[in-house]
Order: structure tokens, then sequence, then C-alpha cells
């Protein structure tokens, strides 16, 4: 299913990958037709918005404080205003003069609207862009774009100097219909790929929550539902995958569990057997693995590190076994009692020709420990099928 998943996956992903790019290239195609209309459209009007500039400029000229000679002198507005009427088109429908007062504030100076629109000197302008106030800094002309549905907007800013610093700012606000064709094209390529790109999103919806839900259903099939530790299904469906080269194979055995079984009741057994499991799982390491072989017989695989360190990897088997040896094992409410395991530890998994061959090694081992008292651990050696304590 994870296979099948992944063929579905990668294809579908590598389409929505596609879909993006063609995406962004509807979006820059849109931008540089944009671009391409706006420097047709504005090439004449700003060249004529910079001669108005300097046609006020020079209106000004000899001037102490170009603000109060405007407020101050009537003869002077009209001819601003006479500037600015110049400045309007069929594109432009808005041409204004603006200062900015001590506290910060655009207010206007001049403005070429109709009388039922027009502003009054000193009238307060709200500017709706931070970008307004860089033009102070750069002393330079500035486009700030306004995003509209259907035409190409912008301001164009014009800034006046007085001894080096911007005294004044002619303004026009320039605005053109997008070519109507064009962009419905474009729209209608964007709509179909974010379509595309929707039913996709779906269907990998689906194929996650499908491949959630079988997983779920797959890995209840393989734990074991006493112990909630893997079971002998798992093993046989996994057990070629495992590499045995990184990992040593311990075989544990809990001594006597017929005796419990028959002296306190099944019920008991089943609860000596929980919290053995208990014990495994919370002594194991991360890439260590638990495995209820049948009965009372437990695997432990448990990660030999890159190094090869199998010192490390069989401390993890000592300290289950010391785990086990100290722990209480309720079998009631009130009542407890102790238990003891017989351990088989291979060491040389990975000279063995497969994983049934390390594990019936480890077995050797654990019928060794059985052999010499129980309660202890025994290690697998190759020397002819016996076994000895730990090397270590």
């Amino acid at each position: 299913m994870r296979q099948n998943s992944f063929y579905l996956f990668a294809p579908l992903g590598l389409i929505g990958l596609i879909l993006v790019f063609l995406l962004f290239v509807t979006m820059r195609l849109e931008k540089n037709i944009e671009a391409k209309i706006f420097e047709i459209a504005t090439s004449d009007i700003f060249s004529i918005t910079h001669n108005s500039a300097h046609s006020i400029e020079s209106l000004l000229k000899g001037s102490e404080d170009y603000v109060q000679s405007v407020k101050k002198y009537a003869s002077i507005q009209q001819k601003i205003e006479e500037h600015l009427n110049v400045l309007l088109t069929s594109h432009v429908k808005y041409a204004y003069l603006l200062y900015r007062d001590e506290r910060g504030i655009f207010r206007f100076l001049g403005d070429a609207s109709l009388n039922e629109e027009k502003s009054f000197i000193d009238q307060k302008f709200d500017v709706d862009s931070p970008e307004w106030l860089t033009i102070y800094s750069t002393k330079e002309p500035l486009i700030i774009h306004h995003t509209l549905l259907h035409q190409l907007s912008l301001s164009y800013l014009v800034p006046i100097l007085h001894n080096n610093r911007v005294e004044l700012i002619l303004a026009i606000d320039f605005s053109i219909n997008k070519i109507q064709e064009i962009n419905r094209i474009i729209q209608t390529i964007q709509n179909g790929i974010f379509g595309m790109m929707g039913v996709i999103i779906l269907v990998l919806l689906f194929i996650g929550i499908q491949t959630k839900r079988f997983s779920s259903i797959n890995q209840s099939a393989f734990i074991d539902k006493l112990t909630n530790v893997y079971n002998r299904n798992y093993l046989q469906k996994y057990e070629k995958l495992i590499n045995l080269n990184e990992y040593i194979i311990a075989a544990l055995d809990i001594d006597y569990f017929k005796k419990i079984n028959d002296t306190y009741g099944h019920d008991a057994g089943d609860k000596i057997l929980t919290q053995i499991a208990h014990i495994l799982l919370q002594t194991i390491r991360e890439g260590d693995s638990v495995i209820r072989y049948g009965g009372e017989e437990f695997l432990i695989l448990a990660k030999v590190d890159k190094k090869s360190n199998y010192a490390a990897s069989f401390a993890v088997i000592e300290r289950v076994f010391h785990a086990i040896q100290t722990a209480e094992f309720f079998i009631s409410d009130t009542k407890s009692i102790s238990v003891s395991v017989s351990i088989g530890v291979n060491l040389l998994a990975h000279q063995a020709q497969n994983f049934q061959e390390a594990f019936k090694q480890a077995d050797i081992a654990l019928y060794t420990a059985k052999n010499s008292g129980r309660n202890c651990i025994k290690c697998y050696t190759n020397a002819d099928d016996t076994s000895t304590k730990t090397p270590f």
C-alpha cells in the first residue's frame, strides 16, 4: 500500500508543481503586459509632469518660503492651477500640489479637480501608503502602484526642492483600462490552473486519508492486543527486511510461567505478560524493537550503533534483565509476586545467513540459560552451538 501510495503521490505531486509553475508564468506574463502598457501610456505624461514641476519651481524661485508664497499670492495660485490643468487627460483624472506641515500632515496647495471635487488650500490630504514618505529621503520622482481589478493605476510624485530639501510634491493620479481580452484569457488560464490544483489537493487528501486508514488497520494486525508490542505476524511480514548487521537478537522467556498460570490463574498470567511488556518498552531505546513471539517468549532487537558497539546494545538487554529482577509484579490489587526471566542473546546475528538462523542461535542461548538454572543471561557462540556468559 505504501508503494502504491507513492506511485500515486509522485505523479500528482509532479503535476501540481507543473501547475504552480504555469500559474507563476501566467502571473509574470500579466505583469509584463501591464508593465508594457504602462511604459507606452506614461512615457509622455511623465515628461509633461516633470516640465510642470520645473515651471512651478521657476515660478517660486527667489521666494524664501515656497508654501507661504503660494498661500499669500493669488496670482501664483492661478498660475499653478494652469500648470496642473495642463496635466489633465483622459487617463490623468487628478493633478495636485502638496506640502507637508510641521506635524507631518500632507495638505493641498493646488488642485486641478472640477469645482465640486476641488480641494481648498490647506485642506488635509490622506496618504494611503507609507511609500509617500520615501520621497523626502530619496529626493527622486516616485511611482506608487495601486491594485485595481479592471484598471492599471498609479500615483506619480515629483519632488520640488528648495535649499536641497523637498518643499513641495507635484502629484498626478494616472489610470488606464486593462486590455480586456488579454485580461480575460489570462484570468481564464489562472482559474483553470486553480481548479486543477484544487482537484489535485482533494485527491491527495483522499489518498492520504486512505493510506492512514490502511496503515492503522495494518498496524492493528501487527500489534499484540494484550501486551501492545509487535506480534508474530509482524515478524513474519518484515523479517526479510531486517538488516542483521544492525542488530543483536535476544530471546526472553518468563521462568516458570506455566506454574504462575496454574497457581494464580490465567488472568494473573496475563497481568504478568502485560507488566513484562511494559518494562521492555520502557527500557529499550529508540530504534530497538520488542516482539511477542508466542506465549511467554519475547524477542528483543537491540540496535547496534555505527561504530559496531555491541557492548552498548548488550547493555540494553542487561537493563531489561535487572529491571525485571527488581520489579514487583501485581497479580491483584493487593498481591504481588517476584518474576524472573531467562535470556539468550545472539551477538553474532550479522554472521547468520538469514533472520531465522540468527533467531535460532538466540534460542539456543536461551535453552542454555534455562538449563543453567534459569534467571540468567547467556550468549550464543558459534564454537559448536554452545553458549557462554557475556564476554563484556
